[in-house]
């Protein structure tokens, strides 16, 4: 939803001056998504005893996510800090998914 009418919403939301915005609206949402499903992995990962892998992980996410904002930031500005939270929730939701698989 967002995805797609990305430039309607926040044209209606904060008016056409915004709208150059919808690209990180756009990259955003595909967080969203893989983020649902690392809500789900990550509740396994926990529920099984394993809350300290989980801490573990997303430690080492969060260390990635600041190192990939250092290079992509200054290149690309909000677009490029977009791009690497996309990057780094793709990264935890591959990590989740795989722990939790092996888990179960």
């Amino acid at each position: 939803f967002l995805f797609i009418f990305s430039k309607d919403i926040l044209s209606i939301l904060y008016g056409v001056k915004y709208l150059d915005s919808s690209i990180i609206l756009r990259i955003l949402s595909i967080v969203l998504f893989f983020h649902s499903f690392c809500f789900l992995y990550g509740a396994i990962i926990t529920a099984s005893g394993n809350q300290k892998l989980r801490s573990k992980l997303q430690i080492l996410a969060a260390f990635l996510n600041i190192i990939l904002n250092i290079y992509f930031i200054p290149l690309y500005g909000a677009e490029g800090a977009a791009i690497t939270t996309a990057m780094t929730e793709v990264i935890i939701f591959i990590w989740y998914s795989y722990f939790s698989r092996n888990l179960i």
